[in-house]
């Protein structure tokens, strides 16, 4: 009989692990899918120009990436992008982008790879012609429902 009940209790232990197992991997699927959405690090940039030599306190701020769908639904997002704070010590137009710029709302299909390109206008005190790049920028996403 004791054989018996050992038998029974190793099996229950058993079930027991294995659905502990089973649970944790779902937890962990949960918790670290793959994204969906693939920003290109190598393009992210901000570019600074001034479109207009006559009147050289407007500048033209164009804020560019490459973002790749890779889920199987259409996926509309806004990006972020955010000026890298070692840039100030170096970068001489870093006063003139904002901390952060939220674009549009983009739709990009399943499996499209898009090329994005957001602009805005600012004027500002700065009345140096400018055709500049700043390449340390971070980029983030927030799909949109």
């Amino acid at each position: 009989m004791s054989k018996l009940f050992k038998s029974a209790k190793m099996t229950l232990i058993a079930i027991v692990a294995v659905i502990y197992m089973v649970l944790s991997l779902f937890i962990f699927y949960k918790t670290v899918k793959p994204s969906p959405v693939i920003l290109y690090p190598s393009f992210q940039e901000i570019e600074i120009n001034t479109p207009d030599r006559d009147n050289p306190a407007v500048k033209l701020l164009s804020f560019q990436t490459t973002v790749v769908n890779r889920s199987k639904k259409h996926i509309d997002l806004k990006l972020y992008f955010y000026k890298d704070k070692k840039s100030q010590k170096w970068y001489p137009y870093y006063d003139l982008i904002p901390e952060v710029y939220v674009t549009e709302v983009y739709r990009i299909e399943p499996g499209q790879k898009k090329e994005i390109s957001s602009e805005t206008i600012i004027e500002s005190d700065d009345e140096r012609l400018i055709n500049s790049y700043l390449l340390d920028v971070k980029v983030k996403y927030k799909v949109v429902k």
